[in-house]
């Protein structure tokens, strides 16, 4: 399957229209999977995607207290590090795996408090094998979904050249 023009809308108090575009998605799914337990994807190919990150800093009327946000929703769970949800047990449970995923001629756009500019951030081209959600009884040697995501937002953070916008994050995401 290949969708073009693909899009994600962003919160609307946000400037951008969209939190996440990408010109093409490829993606090859291993139809007998789709009525197991572990969904298989062999092939997740993302062409010319593009972030737009953008971070705020807000008053909050009721408390006349400012604070900052995020069009992702991290920096909140970071401030106020609320308990972790507790979802009620499945009857079943779906898990998924990708084998063999690209990214290629990814771009972020940040937008940041204290400039009226958005910074244009250049990724690079990433591959991944056995991403995804899946029980390590499932699938031997495979990495969560959230780890890739974190090597993606490490790759925007060390691209960028404006340091007191690298002090600024490492601050506000507790970056180590």
């Amino acid at each position: 399957m290949t969708f073009n023009g693909l899009e994600i809308l962003n919160k609307p108090i946000f400037k951008d229209e969209n939190i996440f575009e990408a010109k093409k998605l490829t993606i090859e799914i291993e139809f007998s999977s789709l009525f197991s337990d572990l969904i298989k994807i062999n092939k997740f190919i993302l062409n010319e995607p593009k972030f737009f990150f953008e971070i705020k800093d807000m008053t909050k009327k009721q408390e006349k207290k400012e604070t900052t946000i995020d069009n992702i929703g991290l920096v909140q769970k970071i401030i106020e590090r609320p308990p972790p949800k507790i979802y009620p047990p499945k009857k079943k449970d779906k898990n998924f795996i990708i084998l063999n995923s690209n990214i290629k001629n990814s771009k972020a756009f940040i937008r940041y408090p204290n400039s009226s500019e958005i910074l244009t951030v250049n990724l690079s081209d990433m591959s991944f094998q056995n991403t995804g959600n899946a029980d390590l009884k499932q699938v031997k040697h495979s990495h969560h979904y959230k780890d890739v995501l974190r090597i993606i937002m490490g790759d925007i953070y060390f691209r960028i050249p404006d340091m007191k916008l690298r002090k600024f994050l490492k601050e506000k995401y507790k970056i180590k």
